[in-house]
């Protein structure tokens, strides 16, 4: 007759209760950047409702990645839900969260992406185009119109 082990040895783990290995300080950065950047772009006022990106469920927290490909780059990826799929305001949208982010994050290594949520815009490969594009999105910063706007959209209201 074979007898059975039964003692357990106890093994020091770095786990949580829920058995989830603890987050790396890496994971913990990343988490924290994901979280400025939604805090950051959810105050972003609809250019047409009187309701912020958040209020109408625009941009959401659990649609934004951060991601750190190596050690020399952070890669942002925000995904956005344009309230319609025919919005004729969409490009001014990811404009503004492009210009606030990249003024609140001003960070060399870090990339950002902006994207309409796939099948949630008629144009969405053009928006994204435009405000992904380096040359794009300077030329239409240099229109005094469309910065007004933005400068209108981005400003914090209390």
């Amino acid at each position: 007759m074979i007898e059975e082990n039964t003692a357990m040895e106890k093994i020091p783990c770095s786990t949580r209760e829920n058995n989830e290995p603890e987050p790396s300080p890496k994971d913990e950065n990343l988490e924290l950047l994901k979280e400025q950047i939604y805090d950051i772009i959810s105050t972003i006022r609809d250019p047409e409702k009187p309701y912020t990106l958040e209020e109408l469920d625009v941009v959401q927290a659990d649609l934004i990645s951060v991601s750190q490909p190596n050690p020399s780059v952070t890669l942002a990826t925000i995904t956005w839900v344009p309230t319609v799929p025919h919005c004729h305001l969409a490009l001014t949208i990811a404009l503004c969260i492009r210009v606030k982010l990249q003024r609140e994050l001003a960070a060399d290594h870090l990339k950002i992406d902006i994207i309409v949520q796939d099948g949630k815009h008629s144009q969405k490969a053009e928006i994204d185009r435009q405000v992904n594009d380096k040359e794009r999105y300077s030329a239409a910063m240099e229109k005094e119109e469309i910065m007004a706007v933005i400068e209108d959209l981005i400003q914090e209201r209390y």
